[in-house]
């Protein structure tokens, strides 16, 4: 069943990764969903609950934002404060030490960090939820999905050093 799991977590990241080559809005979120499922799966073969309780939730998120942004462009705040609220709910109802606590504070900062649409704040957040899930994908043996966080902290910093700071080189330069 370990190997399964590591074949979940790896047919996820792929999963990912399609989303990001076909970044079209009807293709992201069926990646995306489908990349949370094998995650979950790997999570739950691993007896990682805590961690599938907090995807249950992005699934739920990502149906809802995708609809309300399809029709409106904008999550009111009160549908981001529903989520948040039920994930509080949701830690406050499982048993867990410390570790087990790291999908919750990063499904709560993500579910913000996506909510709101900076996309420099975006890229912060990736940064520093990946930094949290490395450290809890080992603690529950995960590791296809550090191949997944590492990704993500190269891709982030990269992305914050050529569009954040490049942009801020420019921007200096232009003034003087």
């Amino acid at each position: 069943m370990y190997i399964l799991s590591q074949v979940l977590g790896v047919a996820g990241i792929i999963s990912m990764l399609a989303s990001i080559a076909f970044d079209t809005r009807k293709k992201l979120p069926v990646f995306e969903m489908l990349a949370i499922i094998l995650f979950g799966l790997q999570y739950f073969i691993l007896k990682a609950i805590p961690a599938v309780i907090m995807l249950i939730i992005l699934f739920i998120r990502c149906i809802v934002f995708f609809y309300i942004e399809k029709k409106y462009k904008k999550v009111p705040f009160f549908i981001l404060l529903i989520f948040l609220a039920l994930i509080i709910v949701a830690a406050s109802i499982m048993k867990y030490g410390i570790m087990e606590g790291f999908p919750v504070i990063s499904t709560f900062i993500y579910t913000i960090g996506i909510w709101q649409k900076n996309t420099n704040i975006q890229r912060i957040v990736t940064l520093f939820i990946s930094c949290i899930l490395i450290g809890y994908n080992v603690y529950v043996r995960a590791y296809s999905l550090l191949i997944w966080n590492i990704f993500e902290i190269i891709t982030s910093l990269i992305a914050i050093y050529n569009i954040n700071l490049n942009d801020k080189k420019t921007k200096k330069g232009r003034m003087l």
